[in-house]
């Protein structure tokens, strides 16, 4: 039980970094400071992004939704390694099946709390079968859908989508054809994509395969060291930032509703943003946690 506690306590924290992580974090006794930075700002950005005065300043909702649920994916595709289904299933519905079932009970306990101090035993049975409803669909949001306006889950709903998300990308990356991997992760996101314009599935399904995109870039990220390259190109950032520039002004992007209203430049404009920000954060660490940072390299 203790263990459990412990999994839910720390399951968005942990939620970005999969067990292998710890083994390249704190390597030689050292954390990567930068990561940790974006961790830190990814979650002050999500709950800015949940105040209620958020839409009194123009511009600020789309500024964190351009980035804030992209760069906690991200930062997830740089530690997925390749996996079968089977051992994937398995560790992650341990990492965060759990954590995000056990995070729904304590919201339907303080729920039934605060219903009882309301209202009494009166409706308990109408909010025990909205809530069943809630944790089956995992939705972050309260869109239609051919079933019609589904109970939302909140913040949760990133547990569910990152299960199938990092499980299916850890055997999407056993591939070896690049062009094969690409094209199949493309597959997934417009199948997602246009599927969530008629109905909803069961436990995110759809969010979490259109998340593989971003587990994806992050492993880009990753892979060919575009964060150094970032900080010592100039001419990168510019262009980088001219494209989040794009998308705060141009559109929205909500990952948990598959709403991405520029389309691919959506998707662009936020890894750009994502890259800006994990440049700005290494370079404003002076070199802290240089022997984990080999690691990635």
């Amino acid at each position: 039980m203790q263990d459990t506690v412990a999994r839910c306590y720390y399951s968005f924290y942990r939620a970005i970094s999969p067990a292998e992580v710890f083994n390249l974090v704190y390597f030689m006794g050292k954390r990567i400071e930068y990561i940790d930075a974006a961790k830190a700002l990814g979650i002050i950005a999500v709950i800015v992004g949940h105040c209620f005065w958020r839409t009194s300043i123009p511009y600020l909702v789309p500024f964190i939704y351009s980035f804030h649920m992209p760069m906690f994916f991200m930062i997830s595709g740089m530690f997925i390694n390749e996996n079968s289904l089977s051992i994937s299933f398995k560790r992650n519905a341990r990492n965060y099946l759990i954590p995000y079932l056990f995070g729904c009970a304590i919201q339907l306990m303080a729920v039934l709390v605060v219903s009882y101090r309301t209202n009494g035993f009166f409706n308990f049975l109408p909010l025990i079968k909205v809530w069943v409803l809630a944790v089956f669909f995992a939705k972050g949001s309260t869109d239609c859908s051919l079933l019609g306006s589904l109970p939302a889950i909140g913040p949760l709903w990133f547990l569910a989508a990152l299960f199938w998300g990092a499980t299916f990308y850890s055997y999407i990356k056993k591939i070896r054809s690049s062009l094969s991997r690409i094209l199949l992760i493309v597959l997934l996101f417009t199948l997602s994509y246009m599927s969530l314009r008629i109905i909803r599935l069961p436990f995110c399904v759809q969010v979490g395969l259109s998340s593989i995109v971003f587990l994806w870039l992050g492993d880009i990220i990753k892979k060919y060291n575009l964060v150094e390259i970032m900080i010592k190109e100039k001419i990168c950032i510019f262009a980088a930032l001219s494209l989040w520039c794009l998308v705060v002004l141009g559109g929205s992007l909500y990952m948990n509703a598959g709403s991405y209203s520029m389309g691919l430049t959506s998707v662009i404009g936020s890894f750009c943003a994502v890259l800006l920000i994990l440049s700005f954060l290494r370079k404003s660490t002076m070199g802290g946690g240089l022997e984990a940072q080999h690691c990635l390299s």
